[in-house]
């Protein structure tokens, strides 16, 4: 039987996942599944709650806690680790810092990300060395600790784990999309490809054939596009998908519309306040010995399809079953003018053997390049965080494209040291 481990279980995601595991027969499969978080007291909400989702499923499933992190690790076949160093005071540090530079602080595409990234990539790393030492032979690092793309490409470029990244954006369009010309999920396809949280959909297929013009039509009549909860609510001009003849996703808003974010940004509050206060309801649920189903304040959270994206590579690596997944990989050649260890999110097939690249079309001109761009930015800013490099570091910043001109990256890029301190080792040249 086989052990799985939740690194960072004292998330508000993690019930959903061991919901979606006691609910597809996985639990037949997997013998332990071991919560691991440094915080006693959401451990400790999160454990009790998971455990009476298994009463109520009848699962023998065993769910145990642990505070130590090679012990939760120890003998486990798949480790997913969801963490977030600093917890949500260091979120909302970072979007007031990019609210003083007027620049975009979301936590995975702007300042934010970069800073989230520098104090989350030395923990991983903790993570990963504790799994190769101690857990089960040849494990796997099921990666949903954002920035998803930075944080698995750090592992590839710099350490004998396996790892693949995963993120629910793919499943969120891909349900939009499917939704929006009225067919089954399993009845669609779609090719999503890019950088994670700035991929593009290369096509949308029904029944095996192509509809993506159809869906363009639809989406620029609807002027909508299907977007995650937790994200800027600013509306993405139809001219892009009319012109390019590609499909952007939400995340682009940050990217082609920063002026319209940044003067939301000023006027609402920030999105580390009110997960706080949605995590508040949560976690309140969650302790409550009564409640035994998953809280519909958690819809709220974002993050929808989380836990079946988890479930489909869980399941894949472990042998039950093989499918078509979008995944953050290694490019190692798939798609033309990226690096072999860039990663980005693409179309696999998974099995018990790991992934394979499926083809697509290559992303035009046009996608891949402010995707290469973004990629150069990743590359380096893992870079840097693995080898505690300042230089590295402001070469990151200056290249991400929403930061600022050379003079204010440089102050910036002090801040942002200066305010996750408490966080991470020396850097080196830095002045």
């Amino acid at each position: 039987m086989t052990k799985l481990a939740i690194v960072g279980a004292g998330s508000s995601y993690t019930p959903l996942l061991i919901d979606h595991i006691l609910n597809s027969g996985l639990d037949q499969a997997v013998s332990e599944v071991c919560l691991m978080d440094i915080d006693a007291g959401r451990l400790k909400a999160v454990h009790g709650f998971t455990q009476r989702l298994a009463e109520k499923s009848k699962s023998k499933l065993a769910i145990k806690a642990t505070l130590n992190l090679n012990d939760a690790v120890k003998g486990a076949k798949i480790v997913v680790p969801q963490i977030r160093v600093g917890m949500m005071a260091a979120r909302r540090r970072d979007e007031e810092l990019g609210r003083r530079y007027g620049i975009i602080g979301q936590e995975t595409t702007g300042v934010g990300g970069f800073s989230k990234a520098l104090r989350t990539i030395p923990q991983i790393r903790k993570i990963a060395d504790a799994l190769l030492r101690y857990g089960a032979k040849d494990p796997w690092l099921v990666n949903f600790t954002n920035p998803v793309g930075i944080v698995t490409e750090a592992l590839v470029r710099f350490h004998e784990i396996r790892a693949v990244g995963i993120c629910n954006g793919s499943l969120t369009m891909h349900k939009g999309v499917s939704d929006l010309i009225g067919a089954r999920m399993e009845d669609t396809e779609i090719d999503y490809v890019g950088p994670n949280h700035f991929a593009w959909v290369l096509d949308v297929r029904r029944k095996g054939r192509s509809v993506l013009p159809a869906v363009i039509k639809k989406m620029i009549e609807k002027e909508g596009l299907p977007t995650a909860l937790n994200i800027t609510k600013v509306k993405m001009t139809p001219e892009i998908m009319a012109r390019a003849r590609i499909i952007p996703t939400g995340y682009h808003k940050y990217f082609f519309h920063a002026g319209a974010v940044v003067k939301e940004d000023q006027s609402t509050p920030s999105r580390a306040v009110k997960v706080a206060e949605i995590e508040r309801r949560i976690f309140a649920a969650y302790r409550s010995p009564s409640v035994s189903e998953i809280p519909e304040a958690v819809k709220e959270r974002g993050g929808a399809f989380y836990n079946v994206v988890a479930y489909d590579v869980i399941a894949c690596l472990l042998g039950l079953q093989k499918k078509r997944v979008t995944v953050a990989v290694p490019n190692n050649g798939t798609y033309d003018g990226f690096e072999k260890e860039h990663v980005l999110e693409m179309p696999c097939m998974i099995d018990k053997n790991g992934y394979k690249p499926l083809k697509t079309a290559q992303l035009p001109v046009f996608a891949k390049g402010l995707s290469q761009r973004i990629k150069a930015y990743e590359a380096l800013t893992a870079e840097a965080a693995w080898k505690c490099d300042f230089d590295l570091a402001y070469q990151a910043l200056l290249l991400n494209p929403l930061t600022p001109d050379a003079d204010v990256t440089f102050r910036l890029l002090k801040a942002v040291l200066a305010q996750n301190s408490a966080f991470l080792p020396p850097y080196r040249g830095g002045r």
